[in-house]
């Protein structure tokens, strides 16, 4: 119990919980999340985006959804393109809000959780939210309690959250693989936020934005 717990396998029959380290597919799972947030901020704000993230809603792959969300158009660097942000149309940011309020940080991911709790299976929960509950509940708090006596409560919650992940695990998708796709979100460099930044000025460079931010923070904001 003293060891970050890790989800090792997420397509397999079962959930084995191990060191960080030690897991086959927890590196390999880190890094196409990364690159699928790089992919989506070089080429974002894009009309193919917010449907894509509502696709993966429909897929209820959250996972997916917080990379192309948090990491991708809601990095600095994309939310600052006040006069790219103007040609994506009213539906998509409709779509972009809604996305965004459901996975909101806000009272802990509440409408997130909420959600997870009602959805269908299969299912992709956010790893990174799962991992940081499990820290917390592993180095929060005691195995032992007054007494010498086991800390049942911290075991019961540990299995709660164990059940949930092994439910979603129950019932696979039904996909065909397409190497060549997943090639090359695998083999995708992740641009650092420098770079981002750069590449982002060039785009539209401070003094041209103008008045757009106030647009974009309406836009965004609404």
């Amino acid at each position: 119990m003293g060891v970050l717990p890790s989800l090792c396998s997420w397509s397999s029959s079962a959930i084995h919980f191990a060191p960080p380290s030690s897991c086959p597919t927890h590196a390999p799972m880190c890094t196409l999340s990364d690159n699928v947030s790089s992919v989506s901020s070089c080429r974002c704000p894009s009309p193919v985006f917010p449907p894509l993230v509502q696709y993966l809603h429909q897929l209820r792959n959250f996972t997916g959804m917080l990379s192309i969300l948090a990491a991708g158009l809601g990095c600095s660097a994309i939310r600052r393109l006040a006069k790219t942000w103007e040609f994506v149309s009213k539906e998509d940011m409709d779509v972009f809000h809604s996305m965004e309020l459901l996975l909101s940080p806000k009272g802990n991911y509440k409408a997130y959780r909420d959600a997870l709790s009602a959805t269908a299976t299969p299912a992709v929960p956010f790893i990174g939210l799962c991992m940081k509950d499990m820290t917390f509940l592993s180095d929060g708090n005691p195995d032992y309690i007054a007494g010498g006596l086991m800390n049942l409560q911290k075991r019961k919650q540990f299995y709660t959250m164990y059940h949930q992940m092994r439910c979603f695990q129950q019932h696979h998708y039904n996909y065909t693989p397409l190497p060549m796709i997943q090639e090359f979100l695998l083999t995708q460099d992740p641009i650092d936020d420098e770079v981002l930044h750069q590449l982002s000025r060039r785009v539209e460079p401070p003094a041209a934005r103008g008045v757009s931010q106030l647009s974009l923070n309406s836009r965004l904001s609404s």
